[in-house]
């Protein structure tokens, strides 16, 4: 999903600088191989003090931390691509992302939350489940 996500910004993103900002190094570490495979210069960051530092270099930003509206505009790159990974109810039945809606003054790019990665992802898993069908035929 966040490949798909990329993709659709139209830009080549070969040697522009990516952070991603999670909490668990599972995902953080397998997301940081795939960007490193399209060329992308990785790193990655859990939340700290020095994370504005880092962040406002980001040519993409991936932020998946649970934590709602951590990112702020102050925070990032004019023009970057932010892909906002979380997830986090706030009342009922509304859900806002990791990165504040105040950052898309500054992005260039922004996925929304909800009905951004989310339904990318299950867009994805149905392609590959398709994929797999039409292959064992």
């Amino acid at each position: 999903a966040v490949n798909e996500a990329l993709k659709a910004t139209g830009q080549n993103l070969a040697g522009k600088n990516a952070v991603i900002v999670a909490k668990g190094e599972i995902f953080a570490e397998a997301l940081k191989k795939d960007l490193e495979n399209q060329g992308l210069k990785v790193k990655i960051s859990k939340p700290d003090r020095a994370l504005a530092g880092l962040t406002k270099q980001a040519d993409v930003l991936v932020v998946i931390l649970g934590q709602k509206k951590f990112i702020t505009k102050n925070m990032v790159k004019p023009e970057a691509i932010i892909i906002d990974i979380g997830t986090n109810l706030i009342g009922e039945n509304k859900f806002v992302g990791d990165a504040s809606p105040e950052v898309a003054e500054v992005a260039g790019f922004l996925t929304p939350v909800p009905g951004g990665i989310g339904p990318l992802t299950v867009a994805m898993l149905l392609k590959n489940v398709y994929e797999l069908a039409k292959n064992n035929q």
